[in-house]
């Protein structure tokens, strides 16, 4: 992820700072001899950022540290100098992408030996011991998941809510531009790019405001020891032969999914902040069209527009109208179903399932995804009691594995029907929440249960090949409609 965050700043960089800024008429002298100063202490630390031996969290950052300095000192000189907000957007995100605190967990993350190595499938037993030798490394410096989010949520996101304050002063200016020399070329940079720029960053701004939001620390102890014991359980056949060090795995994960605990929900503090995403991300796309739409409409001379389209006097470098339709084609679509439900047809099962992608915005809790569940005490886990049960909303047992195996075992026998075996299942499995977060729009218990037995009932063959344990999978998940429906 790291990557992704400081490429996209060089590139945002390279293009901005690889010439000279036009003249501004709100431009002072002193302001400008600033952005200057700041223009050239820019080009040296992009030199060196895009360099073949860059090392990301261990470059100096003197330059890239000296130019937003100047542009900080061009903004007290004329509060007005766009160039200087401009610049000062880009260096204030791109060093909160290379801070040391950010960078040593992004490359602890990243780089920390992974035990699940494809290279080891291939001989599992011979490679047993390197195996459990990595998943103890990776143990001792894969950080804890909420410091990485603290680390984010410190230094990138001010940044990046800073960088987006600049470039809306900066998208204020209808008649902002500057010229840029590019790989030789002179190139303008106007309204347009500058709206892409700030659109990318409030998109960026979203994603990551989602991913700090929510408690996904899966560590015991800030350790990750217990996964090697919980990987051994898939041989596993008798529970009433569990190890310590099995049983230990199991209770981790036990407190995580217990109903209640805090694991994938949203994190103490950011129920407001996850509640604004929706609305950064529709302004994004918003501004993006915007932008893109606006290339169609200008009238100066486009021979060297950054962004243009092609003509009879400009053949390359430049984008087709049909590319340009079928990206404003693309945002309207977005934009619309960000704000209002995607209708899914499915005529085979004479059935249409109201979509809301704008539930991915809104807080949840993932766990309630799942049908209602509860835990059985650890010191009756045994093949009788395996770990976790399935219960009504009231809390009462309505049946676990060993239920849903015999279910599977008199439907291959032939002992029920397709529908005989979901009315089944349904006194077993009842849901949390049958709009599975809201992204089932509309979606009742009665509903979801008869989308599933259509289902089963339409394609008797598929389900006989799995049983059960196929269907029990749909109904615990809202991926079955699209399984159903992407056939």
């Amino acid at each position: 992820m790291h990557r992704h965050i400081v490429y996209a700043g060089l590139v945002a960089g390279s293009l901005l700072f690889s010439g000279c800024f036009g003249s501004d008429e709100d431009v002072t002298g002193d302001s400008q001899s600033h952005v200057l100063a700041a223009n050239t202490s820019m080009n040296g630390a992009i030199g060196q950022m895009t360099s073949g031996d860059y090392d990301y969290g261990q470059e100096d950052l003197t330059q890239l540290t000296q130019a937003h300095q100047e542009y900080k000192a061009a903004l007290a000189a004329n509060s007005k100098d766009n160039q200087a907000h401009f610049g000062l957007a880009l260096t204030t995100v791109l060093l909160a992408a290379q801070n040391h605190q950010v960078s040593d967990l992004l490359n602890r993350t990243v780089e920390a030996p992974s035990p699940f190595d494809p290279a080891l499938v291939d001989d599992v037993p011979a490679k047993e011991a390197l195996l459990l030798k990595k998943a103890r490394t990776l143990a001792t410096t894969f950080p804890e998941f909420h410091e990485l989010q603290d680390a984010l949520a410190e230094q990138m996101l001010p940044a990046l809510e800073e960088g987006i304050g600049h470039l809306n002063t900066v998208y204020q200016d209808a008649a902002f531009n500057m010229q840029l020399t590019i790989d030789g070329k002179s190139r303008e940079i106007d309204h347009a790019e500058v709206g892409l720029v700030l659109a990318g960053l409030k998109a960026l701004k979203g994603f990551l405001t989602l991913f700090l939001s929510y408690d996904m620390d899966f560590d015991k102890d800030g350790s990750y020891d217990y996964l090697d014991a919980l990987s051994s359980l898939n041989g596993v056949e008798d529970l009433d032969q569990l190890t310590a060090d099995q049983i230990s795995a199991l209770d981790q994960v036990v407190a995580l999914m217990t109903p209640g605990s805090s694991f994938l929900s949203v994190r103490s503090g950011w129920q407001n902040k996850i509640a604004a995403v929706h609305g950064d991300l529709v302004d994004a796309v918003k501004i993006a069209r915007a932008s893109l739409a606006s290339i169609r409409t200008e009238t100066d001379a486009q021979s060297d527009d950054l962004l243009r389209l092609c003509s009879s006097a400009v053949s390359s470098d430049c984008i087709g109208e049909d590319e340009l339709s079928s990206a404003l084609d693309a945002m309207d679509t977005a934009s619309k179903y960000l704000e209002q439900p995607y209708v899914l047809d499915i005529p085979d099962l004479d059935t249409a399932i109201s979509l809301d992608f704008s539930a991915f915005f809104k807080a949840q809790d993932y766990k309630k995804m799942l049908p209602h569940y509860a835990f059985y005490p650890k010191a009756e886990w045994s093949s009788q009691k395996p770990v976790f049960y399935f219960t009504d909303k009231a809390g009462n047992f309505t049946g676990d594995i060993n239920d849903l195996d015999e279910l599977s075992q008199s439907y291959d026998e032939g002992e029920m029907t397709p529908g005989e075996m979901v009315d089944a299942l349904q006194t077993i499995l009842h849901f949390q929440d049958a709009t599975f977060g809201g992204y089932l729009a509309g979606a009742t218990d009665a509903s979801v249960w008869n989308l599933i037995r259509k289902s089963a009932v339409q394609d008797e063959e598929d389900v006989g090949m799995d049983g059960v344990a196929k269907l029990g999978r749909k109904a615990m998940a809202p991926e079955f409609i699209l399984e159903t429906s992407l056939r």
